[in-house]
């Protein structure tokens, strides 16, 4: 089985990140597993960016009390961030680094730790960039 090939784009690149393809079978696991929440974070943020009806919903009670119910997509999303986290966490606990990519002079290091990456990301997504 191509694990690889299953995996999304950001999926794919925490995986060549990590040179999963090259590790032992545990340790390959976990970064695999932290790539599928990559994805999975991914699709989840698409939704909730999309039609806010799809998981909120204005319900009016019959005395006229009105309240909003925020569905599972944000709730999901929080259970995910977490679990990526701990995942990273037991990531750098075994041992394992992200390869270095090769930076030319015109172009900027990429980002270390995929957390950061994320939470740069989230803020570019935040201000509208």
């Amino acid at each position: 089985m191509d694990e690889r090939a299953a995996l999304g784009e950001r999926g794919q690149a925490v995986w060549d990140a990590y040179g999963a393809a090259d590790l032992p079978a545990g340790h390959r696991a976990l970064v695999h597993e932290a790539a599928r929440i990559c994805d999975t974070l991914d699709k989840l943020s698409r939704l909730a960016a999309g039609d806010v009806a799809t998981w909120a919903t204005v319900i009016i009670s019959e005395v006229g009390e009105v309240s909003l119910e925020i569905g599972s997509v944000l709730a999901e999303m929080r259970n995910q961030q977490t679990t990526l986290k701990n995942i990273l966490m037991e990531i750098r606990q075994v041992g394992l680094v992200q390869k270095k990519p090769k930076v030319t002079r015109d172009e900027e290091p990429e980002d270390d730790d995929i957390v950061v990456s994320f939470q740069r990301a989230a803020e570019r997504r935040a201000s509208g960039q």
